[in-house]
């Protein structure tokens, strides 16, 4: 089964652009690299100038591709090996952690997509908890700022399906 490990500094940035942009969804790249086993997420860059709402993220490519090119001369070891992005759960309509049909459309062979979603926690606004992976290591889930976050990992599988990745997350895990 293939896996994605990732490491603090991404971990914290991917919660913490959710948090940031919750009622409207985020999106960025996962820096890392692939191994036999699956992936490695060392850095996650939220793509800042991507136009968002509550249903949808989309990014302006020329810029994005500028970013790209950035990460590309720093020559860091490192490549831009797929993207994460956000689901926000409305009132009535909770947020899942899996990929949309826009989604699926989107997604290419050999590339790591991130999904988180983000509802609205029912305690204190300001509630915090300890995370903890989801049965059968499929993803790691906790609230922080009041917001209930759950983290899936995803790659293409065949014409229109996704294949589910085991979360290794270490930052998450000790929290």
């Amino acid at each position: 089964m293939k896996r994605v490990i990732i490491e603090p500094p991404a971990f914290l940035s991917m919660v913490v652009s959710t948090v940031e942009t919750f009622k409207l969804e985020n999106y960025g790249l996962a820096l890392g690299y692939k191994l036999n086993y699956g992936f490695v997420i060392e850095h996650a860059i939220p793509i800042v100038s991507a136009k968002r709402s509550a249903f949808y993220v989309a990014s302006n490519k020329r810029r994005e591709q500028r970013v790209r090119e950035m990460i590309n001369n720093f020559q860091m070891g490192l490549e831009v090996i797929g993207d994460f992005h956000s689901h926000t759960g409305l009132k009535n309509s909770p947020a899942s952690a899996t990929p949309s049909s826009d989604d699926l459309g989107t997604m290419e062979r050999g590339k790591l997509y991130v999904i988180l979603a983000a509802n609205e926690s029912p305690f204190n606004k300001r509630a915090f908890s300890s995370w903890k992976y989801i049965p059968g290591g499929f993803g790691v889930r906790g609230t922080s700022w009041g917001l209930n976050i759950e983290l899936r990992a995803f790659e293409l599988w065949g014409e229109d399906e996704y294949r589910e990745l085991k979360v290794i997350c270490p930052l998450a895990a000790g929290i």
